[in-house]
């Protein structure tokens, strides 16, 4: 008889390494883009775009090299973080470290509240524009991203859950006991 638990095991541990690999690909990519090269190209593009028309040139080239900066900055932190994250996660489902696996998805819920603020910040900022079409593209945009980022955590979780349930089973052969409500 055809035993489906060992296919979705192997799915979401699948499925969960693909997920870290991509962490760790968006870290350095994140990494990459944050340089201060790019930081000055930004704000060579933004300034003259933003400000000519504006009284205050030098406050407005101050308040966009500053936001620049700032979201640089973000990116690079956030990169380094993908990667410590992806890195010990690939570790934890390899070697099936519960732990390790429950306190990164703890990060990672952190890090998706920590995006769903950033998105409510950029959905902000874009309601000054008049542009109602272009607010509700960048509304679709992100709903999705943080739709994909949810979905992504739940495959882990899935795998975490499958990692604690067979630990379970293994202790408690081990000790000749049947499972308690408390195991699982």
């Amino acid at each position: 008889m055809w035993d489906g638990t060992r296919f979705f095991s192997s799915k979401a541990k699948m499925g969960s390494l693909v997920i870290a690999v991509f962490l760790l690909v968006f870290g350095v990519w994140l990494i990459e883009c944050s340089d201060l090269e790019t930081l000055n190209k930004t704000i060579q593009e933004a300034v003259p775009e933003l400000c000519l028309e504006r009284e205050t040139f030098k406050h407005c080239r101050e308040y966009i090299t500053t936001f620049a900066t700032v979201i640089m900055a973000v990116g690079l932190v956030e990169g380094v973080f993908e990667i410590i994250v992806g890195g010990l996660l690939i570790y934890g489902i390899l070697k099936q470290k519960k732990r390790l696996i429950q306190a990164l998805l703890l990060m990672l819920e952190i890090q998706l509240i920590f995006h769903i603020l950033c998105s409510l910040g950029i959905l902000y900022t874009s309601y000054d524009d008049d542009d109602l079409a272009q607010t509700f593209f960048r509304l679709r945009i992100i709903s999705l991203y943080l739709f994909i980022e949810a979905c992504l955590l739940l495959i882990i979780r899935a795998h975490y859950l499958q990692v604690k349930l067979s630990n379970s089973e293994q202790s408690n052969i081990s000790s000749g006991g049947a499972a308690t409500s408390r195991d699982i």
